[in-house]
């Protein structure tokens, strides 16, 4: 597998994990695995009992909680701090399969708790396997993040070519080139940290600047589309010639903009435990919904080449 964060045996395990009920039905939104719930976990599944030493320092002295200032890990942040204390125990290290078979004792034991009642499923909406589910309080704020994203997409908000620093030693740094074929012209030297001097490029300049035009050509762009789109609504009734190009044409449009909706609807979904965080999220997740948005503007746009003006103006 690629990655373990939502294949193989822990991303079986974060499903179990996401629908423990730890006696509350998870009356924060915020939080998709309590504390609480993980010692159900615990109590349940003798397997995962081997690193309850390591889950408790997670919630006691761990950087992830800050030492134990933060009572709740929110969303997904969980899962990586689970795999990150359970590392230290061991895994994570020269055997895959030694992990991979760890998760699945304690999916295994999760389960048949789950079937003896000993402990119990939330009554909640889940639309993946991976994700946290909803109940009729959360409609607002996924309601929110989707119109927000929407506006992300279409009007390119908080969109431009940034510039980050890599951080590490320069042999690290070496290694990376070397395994990404990219140089990283910026870099802070973690023997040695410092404040990179980051100027952009002749490149990265032109990229901001068209953007900037995107961005202020959007609503207009958007317009047009909206008016194309109407036009070739109207000539699949009464169009007298070349009918299928407008019934294909708004077959077309319309699966992608019920792609865009499912993909912001997921975003939306998944993103809505930190509505503090909402620009962030938005600004990294819905950068893949750009060119969904943009195939969709110039096919509604070419329906505008199928208008003949003489003919309109002459009535």
């Amino acid at each position: 597998m690629v990655n373990d964060r939502t294949s193989g045996e822990f991303g079986r395990l974060m499903k179990n994990l996401i629908r423990l009920d730890d006696g509350t039905n998870n009356q924060d939104s915020r939080i998709w695995v309590s504390h609480a719930a993980l010692n159900k976990a615990l109590s349940v599944s003798k397997t995962f009992s081997t690193v309850s030493s390591r889950i408790d320092e997670l919630y006691t002295t761990h950087a992830w909680t800050k030492g134990g200032k933060v009572k709740e890990l929110p969303g997904d942040i969980i899962f990586w701090a689970i795999r990150d204390v359970v590392s230290e125990s061991g895994y994570y290290r020269d055997n895959a399969k030694e992990t991979n078979d760890f998760w699945k004792k304690v999916n295994q034991e999760l389960e048949d708790a789950y079937q003896k009642g000993t402990i119990e499923k939330k009554k909640e909406l889940y639309l993946m396997a991976t994700g946290d589910g909803k109940t009729k309080k959360d409609i607002p704020i996924v309601s929110e993040f989707l119109k927000i994203g929407y506006t992300y997409v279409l009007q390119y908000k908080d969109f431009h070519q940034g510039r980050k620093s890599s951080l590490g030693t320069h042999k690290e740094i070496v290694q990376a080139e070397k395994l990404l074929n990219t140089p990283l012209n910026v870099w802070i030297d973690s023997t040695d940290p410092h404040t990179p001097n980051v100027k952009f490029s002749k490149k990265e300049n032109f990229a901001n600047l068209i953007i900037r035009m995107y961005q202020i050509l959007s609503i207009p762009l958007i317009i047009v589309a909206f008016l194309g789109g109407f036009f070739l609504f109207m000539g699949m009734f009464f169009a007298k010639e070349n009918r299928e190009y407008y019934w294909s044409s708004l077959v077309i449009l319309g699966g992608l903009l019920l792609t865009q909706f499912i993909f912001l609807f997921g975003v939306s979904w998944f993103c809505s435990f930190a509505p503090n965080q909402k620009a962030y999220f938005l600004s990294v997740y819905t950068g893949a919904g750009v060119p969904i948005t943009q195939l969709a503007i110039v096919i509604a746009v070419l329906g505008l080449s199928k208008l003949n003006l003489k003919k309109v103006l002459r009535g």
